[in-house]
C-alpha cells in the first residue's frame, strides 16, 4: 500500500534528515556513473543546510509519510534573470526515498509544497512521460 504524503515547508530542524537523503542522492549518482565525483561529508552538509534555511537562501519542502518519517525532499533557490523579467525559481535538488516511487510522492501528496513537487516530477520525466500530460 502506497502512504499517503504531506509536503511541507522544512524547517532547520529538518536539515539532519535532508541532508541524509541528499548523501543517499550522491550516492545514487555516483554509482549510475561509476565516478566518486562529489565529497559528501553528513556533518558539513548538515550545518550548510540549516544556514541556508535561516538565511533563507534556500528553500526546501520535505514529503512526509503517514508516520511523520521524510521520505523525500524538494530545494528551490531564487534566480533571476532579464528574460524572466525578474525572479524565477529553479530546482537544484528533487529526491525521493527509494522505497517509495517518485511520481508517488507527487502524485499522493497534499499540502502547500505539492504544486512545487508535481512540476518538479514532470520535469524530470520528460515531455514524453505520461504523467506529463495537462492537468
Amino acid at each position: 500500500m502506497t502512504p499517503n504524503i504531506t509536503i511541507v515547508r522544512a524547517t532547520a530542524g529538518d536539515s539532519h534528515e535532508v541532508a541524509e537523503m541528499a548523501g543517499e542522492l550522491l550516492r545514487e549518482i555516483m554509482d549510475a556513473i561509476g565516478v566518486q565525483a562529489f565529497n559528501f561529508d553528513l556533518e558539513e552538509t548538515t550545518d550548510r543546510l540549516m544556514d541556508f534555511l535561516n538565511r533563507e537562501k534556500y528553500f526546501v519542502f520535505v514529503a512526509r509519510d503517514e508516520q511523520q518519517s521524510v521520505v523525500g525532499f524538494i530545494a528551490m533557490v531564487e534566480s533571476h534573470a532579464l528574460y524572466a523579467e525578474g525572479a524565477f525559481g529553479t530546482i537544484p535538488e528533487l529526491y525521493c526515498a527509494s522505497r517509495i516511487p517518485l511520481e508517488e510522492c507527487g502524485a499522493r501528496s497534499r499540502g502547500p509544497g505539492k504544486v512545487f513537487w508535481q512540476i518538479a516530477w514532470l520535469d524530470a520525466a520528460g515531455s514524453d512521460h505520461p504523467a506529463a500530460s495537462p492537468v
